[in-house]
């Protein structure tokens, strides 16, 4: 008779958090993979906004569910969702200087 442990039994399900963390991997490759194509002029612009469009999303998902934006006060929930945006923006700008500049 086999014996099952913690480690041998896994979940029917996934909760929320596990999906997060998978999304948040998943879109990490995607923007390591984005990174890697661009490599000069029109095609580098492009994928620099890619990871920065990336970078918001994974913003999104950590304010949404880590730090569960929507249920703070109104307040604290535009100051988190405005920070979180400030780096793929940062990102998506100095792209755009770098490619202006040539």
């Amino acid at each position: 008779m086999r014996r099952l442990t913690r480690f041998t039994r896994l979940p029917r399900t996934l909760d929320a958090a596990t999906l997060t963390w998978l999304a948040l991997l998943a879109l990490t490759l995607l923007g390591v993979l984005a990174a890697s194509q661009g490599t000069a002029g029109a095609t580098r612009l492009a994928m620099a906004w890619a990871v920065a469009a990336l970078c918001a999303l994974k913003a999104r998902l950590l304010a949404a569910h880590y730090l569960h934006a929507q249920e703070a006060g109104p307040v604290f929930s535009v100051l988190i969702r405005a920070f979180a945006l400030l780096a793929p923006l940062g990102l998506a700008a100095s792209a755009l200087r770098e490619w202006w500049l040539g």
